[in-house]
């Protein structure tokens, strides 16, 4: 509904201008010796709305032609960064979970029980503190008693 009235309001102002120009008998001499040329009043704004337009859309695309090699240069930064921040969380993750691993090593039956995908972080505090018992609970294992 919007792209219809916005059909008609551009029709209507087109039939409306239009209309005035086909009204306007003014015209333009430019004269510069020995040249002269005569135009229509009507035919020197649209040429003079063509320029503004070509000159301005000229002006945007040096302005971000320019710009480019800025633009390159931080989106390559910013991908190294994010690059570099996965490998370091990924890197801190397997250390925590290889850490963790270490310290339960002492007791074989709960790391064979350690299900694969569980928060090294919440495991890894409660060993630091000793307290096997209680990360068996966090991480819902019971205790494996021996054969």
């Amino acid at each position: 509904m919007r792209t219809l009235l916005w059909v008609v309001a551009i029709a209507a102002l087109a039939v409306g201008l239009t209309l005035a120009a086909s009204h306007n008998t003014g015209y333009v001499l430019l004269a510069l010796p020995p040249y002269r040329v005569e135009l229509s009043l009507n035919l020197l704004l649209v040429l003079l709305a063509l320029g503004f337009a070509t000159g301005y859309a000229l002006v945007r695309a040096v302005s971000a032609m320019l710009g480019l090699p800025r633009q390159v240069r931080e989106y390559r930064v910013a991908r190294r960064r994010e690059k570099a921040r996965a490998t370091l969380l990924e890197a801190l993750h397997e250390y925590r979970h290889l850490l963790a691993l270490r310290l339960w090593t002492t007791d074989a039956a709960f790391v064979h029980e350690l299900p694969l995908e569980f928060d090294a972080g919440t495991e890894l505090d409660y060993a630091i503190g000793g307290d096997l018992e209680k990360c068996r609970g966090a991480c819902g294992i019971a205790r494996h008693e021996g054969k």
